[in-house]
């Protein structure tokens, strides 16, 4: 069974409406004007500022509770003891090296960018 259903076909057409007018380009307004967001690059920042400040951190902490978990619980089982340890390690690691590229990319914004 095909599914041509899921299928179709969109058109639209812009213009003056009259038969022989010409064609004309329909006015697309900013979506996001109201919130200061008027090229590509400052949406970019607010995108990176929002995962550097409430994503990033957010899932280093559940990664180094979650290591310090399986450190604690470990039961005197040297490798589950390690397993916990390195979640913890590569945690702040991550962490770091988001932090770190943050920082490289507003460095590299504040050298290149408009004076």
């Amino acid at each position: 069974m095909t599914m041509q259903f899921l299928i179709s076909k969109v058109y639209a057409q812009a213009g003056t409406g009259s038969p022989g007018g010409s064609q004309g380009a329909l006015p697309i307004s900013n979506p996001l004007a109201g919130s200061g967001i008027n090229n590509f690059g400052q949406l970019v920042n607010v995108i990176t500022n929002y995962f550097v400040t409430y994503i990033a951190p957010t899932v280093a902490i559940i990664m180094v509770l979650y290591g310090a978990f399986r450190m604690l619980t470990a039961g005197g089982n040297p490798d589950n003891f390690a397993v916990g340890r390195k979640t913890v390690l590569w945690a702040i690691a991550g962490y770091a090296l988001v932090l770190i590229a943050a920082g490289l990319v507003s460095v590299i914004q504040t050298t290149l960018g408009p004076k």
